[in-house]
């Protein structure tokens, strides 16, 4: 179930849910609800924006399929603390609210990345992170440059980034 929150992600996640008391995650990209359900074993209340298309570059289909088994595998899919939605994030801000943590790692191209921090972002009152942030893979370019230009304060754990405000 770990999939791609590697190791070294949880490891810093933990260590930000403690300090900061985190109870409420905003996850954008959630993909087979690993990261969510990661989450939802720990705070009071995750909200997933996902469009759950495939990805066939990475060989992956039946996305959502997926997503929903491991939730009801996990326990969460019917209980009170994962909430999800099928659509675009740059769709839905009108129905987000305030976090004390958001995580991006839906779209990875700039432009995509870019929006996703100035529209989440200011909705983050004590964390914003997220995923691939990683010179190593030139498929993640967009992330790199996205991060750097619209959170020059952000730190990194290894490929992960995080903003703690």
């Amino acid at each position: 179930m770990d999939a791609w929150l590697y190791p070294h992600v949880r490891e810093k996640l933990a260590e930000l849910i403690a300090k900061h008391d985190i109870r409420t995650v905003l996850e954008i990209g959630t993909c087979y609800g690993c990261s969510a359900i990661w989450f939802a074993q720990r705070v009071e209340r995750v909200t997933c924006i996902d469009t759950w298309g495939d990805i066939p570059e990475h060989g992956l289909y039946d996305i959502y399929k997926q997503f929903v088994a491991n939730t009801k595998a996990s326990a969460l899919y019917e209980g009170d603390r994962l909430y999800w939605m099928v659509a675009n994030s740059h769709n839905v801000l009108s129905v987000a609210a305030s976090y004390d943590l958001v995580y991006l790692d839906g779209d990875h191209t700039y432009e995509g990345v870019k929006q996703d921090i100035e529209m989440y972002g200011p909705l983050a009152s004590k964390v914003l992170c997220g995923d691939d942030y990683d010179a190593d893979l030139p498929s993640v370019a967009g992330v790199i440059r996205a991060v750097d230009e619209c959170v020059p304060d952000r730190q990194t754990h290894g490929r992960f980034w995080y903003l703690e405000k």
